[in-house]
């Protein structure tokens, strides 16, 4: 007759055994040799042959730490060096295995392949931190809200796991059916975002993306670039599970055309979430009407470069607009640069550390704009901010710019002006050029006009003309530019005016060094406005005045200028001309001025700009 392994366990009271729980399993400490040299006859025991636990018959090694003190093996000084060298000795192949973490094939749950060959045709392979933080979560059903800045690669984090959710979709969508809506504030951003997402679906084999985006003007008569009717029966014949658009139309279409079925919807995506649901105290309408007719169990992903998830106060606000449940919060920023330190590139290649007196933050750790970006500011006169655009305009014509001014009035009135005055400069410089002077013609410079109140078609063709240009240029806009446009190679950002929101600072001065790239922007600012700087530097945005080797620097011809050689032409005089000639522009200047001054008026920062 056996024992029971409960009968043992009395018998074995004075073997005091230990159990350790290690790595979840359970280790069975048999006595040490001391204590069986001290009780011989515990070696033979008729228990031995019955195990205490029988689901487990493998013999383990006596562990010594858990013996008396007299049995602890002596570890000398040279041991316990070279244990501390081995620990901290660097592994081979670290670098290949943070590679492969990071790679878009090592996301789990994995990736179709024709996304990966989408990815690998556009040199994609490694994951940005924003996306390897937010794919695999949206994959897993999570809600996400994500801060990161701007250029990080915010688009393809959504898109990917979007398009991913759609292709595995275990019962495909009916013909009327919407499985993602993705909303854009601007007409813009919303191209932008569905020219990606088509190349991801053709990649895929799914049906395109539908875009619906208004194009009415007030100079148009009500009559739309694109009419609603014509959306409808794209919508109907290629029967599209993806909607990209902007609140105001995707309103309109939800509420006065019983086309969509959204019952069955799966994603939201707001991107740009902090213009959409946190810009003002009450919610829009076309927003508030979207999330009132959406289902509530869906996933929802909100994007934003400014919002700050680290504080409660701020985030929950806007998770409640949203209807987001438990989301999880992603905060990515980057280490700031050293302040006072800048490289500077030798002819030979070699690096060196140049210090530049700067009026930054020293205590922040962290920035808001990526770290390729540098931020100048200059202060100047009013009435010499003009003069001083034309001649860095010149300086740089052979780089791509864009210059924001505060309302759409001045972006028309100075667009346009300056557009005529430097293309008539360009036709005399090339009348009188010779075979001997080959550079006459350096004051010619193409100007773009982008802004809210433009016609669609023009603005579509603005943009397009900016983009394709391959000799630089300019394009003149508002803020409706400063949301989210993809323009890979814009060397610099230059501000005439100060944004009315602090926080679409950071949205301007991103339209430059995109993923990875250098950029610069430049801040024109008056004597009275120079606190704007400290005020940007607690906000973690550092500037630096730029150097004295750009000409907009020099002083402003005038009457009592005695270096006429490297004085700045003023171009006021020739604006002046001009608008007593046309009584178009005449028009457009009285505009710019009046709309200017509401439009300062308005600043948030109302102590500074008085």
């Amino acid at each position: 007759m056996k024992f029971a392994p409960f009968l043992v366990l009395p018998r074995l009271s004075r073997l005091q055994p230990f159990f350790i729980l290690e790595k979840l399993e359970i280790r069975i400490i048999k006595p040490s040799q001391s204590f069986l040299r001290k009780n011989p006859h515990r070696r033979t025991s008729t228990h031995d042959k019955h195990p205490i636990f029988p689901i487990s018959t493998r013999e383990l090694q006596p562990n010594t730490t858990m013996t008396n003190r007299s049995d602890k093996p002596v570890v000398d000084d040279a041991e316990k060096e070279s244990r501390k060298k081995r620990k901290h000795r660097p592994k081979a192949g670290n670098k290949q295995e943070e590679h492969k973490k990071s790679s878009f094939r090592s996301i789990h749950p994995p990736l179709a392949q024709g996304i990966l060959d989408f990815l690998d045709s556009k040199n994609f392979h490694s994951m940005t931190p924003v996306q390897e933080a937010t794919i695999p979560l949206f994959l897993q059903n999570k809600d996400v809200a994500v801060q990161a800045v701007t250029g990080s690669g915010k688009t393809l984090a959504f898109l990917l796991p979007t398009v991913e959710r759609i292709y595995k979709r275990a019962t495909p969508y009916s013909k009327q059916q919407l499985g993602a809506l993705i909303l854009s504030p601007t007409r813009e951003l919303a191209q932008q975002t569905w020219s990606v997402c088509s190349e991801i679906c053709e990649s895929m084999n799914i049906a395109p993306p539908l875009l619906l985006v208004g194009g009415g003007s007030s100079n148009s008569n009500g009559v739309n670039h694109r009419p609603v009717t014509e959306d409808l029966k794209t919508f109907s014949r290629e029967a599209n599970d993806i909607v990209i658009g902007t609140p105001g139309r995707v309103e309109d279409v939800l509420t006065r055309y019983n086309v969509f079925d959204v019952s069955e919807l799966d994603v939201l995506i707001l991107d740009e979430a902090d213009v959409l649901l946190f810009g003002r105290t009450i919610m829009d309408p076309p927003i508030a009407t979207i999330l009132r007719v959406l289902p509530k169990m869906r996933r929802t992903g909100i994007f934003s470069a400014t919002t700050t998830f680290t504080s409660n106060k701020s985030i929950k606000p806007l998770l409640k607009r949203a209807g987001m449940r438990n989301p999880v919060l992603i905060n990515v920023q980057v280490a700031a640069i050293p302040q006072n330190l800048t490289t500077s590139t030798k002819a030979d290649g070699s690096s060196q550390a140049v210090v530049n007196r700067s009026k930054k933050s020293e205590s922040s750790s962290s920035t808001y704009t990526p770290t390729t970006l540098t931020n100048y500011y200059l202060v100047t006169k009013l009435e010499d901010k003009i003069s001083r655009l034309v001649e860095f305009l010149r300086q740089h014509r052979h780089e791509k710019t864009i210059v924001f001014f505060l309302t759409c009035a001045c972006v028309d009135f100075y667009g346009s002006a300056l557009q005529h005055l430097l293309d008539t400069t360009k036709k005399n410089a090339q009348a009188k050029k010779d075979t001997s002077c080959q550079s006459d013609d350096q004051n010619g410079l193409t100007i773009e006009i982008l802004h809210g109140k433009l016609v669609q078609k023009r603005r579509e063709k603005s943009m397009q003309r900016f983009r394709e240009s391959n000799t630089g240029g300019a394009l003149f806009a508002t803020d409706v530019a400063a949301r989210g446009l993809d323009v890979t190679d814009i060397d610099w950002v230059v501000q005439v005016d100060a944004p009315q929101d602090p926080s679409q600072f950071v949205h301007r001065v991103g339209r430059s060094a995109r993923a990875g790239r250098q950029g610069s922007s430049l801040l024109f600012l008056t004597e009275k406005e120079e606190s704007y700087i400290d005020l940007l530097s607690n906000r973690q945005i550092p500037l630096q005045e730029i150097p004295e080797t750009e000409t907009c620097c020099n002083v402003v011809e005038n009457a009592d200028c005695e270096n006429e050689s490297s004085a700045i032409p003023n171009i006021l005089p020739q604006i002046r001309e001009l608008v007593l000639k046309d009584r178009e522009y005449l028009e457009k200047g009285t505009k710019a001025f009046t709309s200017f001054i509401r439009g300062y008026k308005e600043h948030v920062c109302g102590f500074i700009f008085r």
